[in-house]
């Protein structure tokens, strides 16, 4: 599974790639068929509050399952391949996320395509 996570005292950031979705179970039974074509058109989201009626239920009983309150999701694409997403909880409160927060997300969604991108073509 190519998956990493790095934990903050109020943040966690997570990544999964999409590649290998046959092969790894996330859990969400609505990311499929709710979320994937927003993501590879490129858009983020960012969710103050998971409770606030902007999220299908079945996304809301699995983000609650981890405490999560609020995220911000942002796509790695590789061209125009979805190949993952960077996605930063807060847990335990609601929390606004800043313009400088979603910016800097994208620019590292942005690196790790790059390198995804360069790391297979070495690879070859």
């Amino acid at each position: 599974m190519s998956a990493f996570k790095v934990r903050f005292p109020s943040l966690m950031f997570l990544s999964i790639s999409l590649r290998f979705q046959d092969s790894i179970s996330i859990g969400d039974p609505c990311f499929q068929d709710q979320y994937v074509q927003y993501y590879r058109e490129g858009r983020t989201r960012a969710i103050d509050d998971i409770h606030q009626g902007v999220l299908a239920p079945c996304h809301i009983d699995l983000l609650a399952r981890f405490e999560v309150r609020a995220n911000l999701v942002v796509p790695i694409l590789q061209r125009e391949t979805l190949w993952g997403l960077l996605i930063a909880h807060q847990c335990g409160q609601p929390r606004h996320w800043q313009q400088i927060e979603m910016g800097l997300l994208k620019r590292i969604a942005i690196q790790l395509g790059i390198a995804i991108e360069r790391a297979e073509l070495y690879s070859k």
